[in-house]
């Protein structure tokens, strides 16, 4: 994954900073471009997983109803309602609001909406928090978000193809959560 790879030549560069106490215009430019690379991968893993599966939701429900009822009836449903509802008009059954992907899902949603609605906001020197930075780990779990989504759904509709959803390759992310 390029932001992994990103994050460790960021952290190479860092550690040469620490090493010297001060660092070099040229590697102050890399580092610097380097962490707006990282974080570019980062918000678009983000937005276009959540876009993801708005997509595969509304096409799931087109597959399964058709265009006008989703259209007329569906449609203005916010995304966690979506793959609640619509699988349980298909099915019968619904994904569980409680269960670990859509409590992700909303996360993911969370991220998604912080980034395309971003407020700026003034953060005295000394009081930067984690949560106002992009992290690698978000990427990763967006990206398993969309997996589990997906499984979850094929878990009450067996006729759901998943062949496209590489599920064998767990991020650590994914891999520590379900230790």
């Amino acid at each position: 994954m390029k932001v992994l790879k990103l994050t460790d030549e960021i952290s190479k560069i860092q550690g040469s900073f620490r090493d010297r106490k001060k660092l070099s215009e040229e590697e102050e430019r890399l580092a610097v471009g380097k962490w707006e690379t990282r974080n570019d991968y980062i918000v678009l893993t983000i937005v276009f997983s959540a876009l993801s599966l708005e997509a595969y939701i509304n096409n799931y429900a087109i597959e399964r109803l058709s265009k006008s009822y989703l259209k007329n009836y569906l449609d203005k449903l916010d995304l966690v309602s979506k793959w609640i509802i619509i699988p349980r008009i298909v099915t019968g059954q619904q994904l569980d609001p409680g269960s670990e992907p859509i409590q992700n899902l909303g996360w993911l949603i969370n991220q998604r909406n912080n980034l395309v609605h971003f407020k700026t906001k003034k953060v005295k020197s000394g009081q930067f928090e984690a949560s106002h930075f992009l992290w690698p780990v978000q990427a990763e779990k967006a990206l398993d978000t969309v997996r589990i989504v997906v499984l979850a759904l094929k878990g009450i509709d067996k006729t759901l193809n998943v062949d496209w959803l590489p599920s064998d390759k767990l991020s650590q992310y994914l891999k520590k959560t379900l230790k």
